[in-house]
């Protein structure tokens, strides 16, 4: 084995977690998280978010940006959970803020 490693010859690789075809391509991601990465910019190419029919709609980056803060705060809201009640700090989120 010392033969083996001296010359260079052992390799240590991480198998990817999943492997995700769209038609004939296809993509190896590594965790939860490139994985999560992938289903919300796949669900985000065509979306938009219309808030009132004279405001231009929410979409591209600042609908990125807004999805981005909501799983912020959910990640955040999952491990206080361990603690305090969920409900009480989902309901945090919509008392403003206190600072200046």
């Amino acid at each position: 084995m010392r033969e083996l490693i001296d010359r260079g010859h052992v390799y240590i690789a991480q198998p990817p977690l999943y492997k995700l075809a769209r038609g004939k391509q296809s993509r190896y991601l590594k965790d939860e998280a490139a994985f999560a990465e992938y289903l919300t910019q796949s669900a985000l190419e065509e979306a938009a978010i219309f808030t009132n029919a004279e405001a231009p709609p929410l979409a591209g980056e600042a609908l990125a940006a807004l999805v981005s803060s909501y799983q912020a705060v959910d990640a955040d809201i999952e491990r206080l959970a361990r603690v305090y009640p969920r409900d009480v700090l989902w309901s945090m989120t919509a008392v403003p803020s206190l600072a200046p």
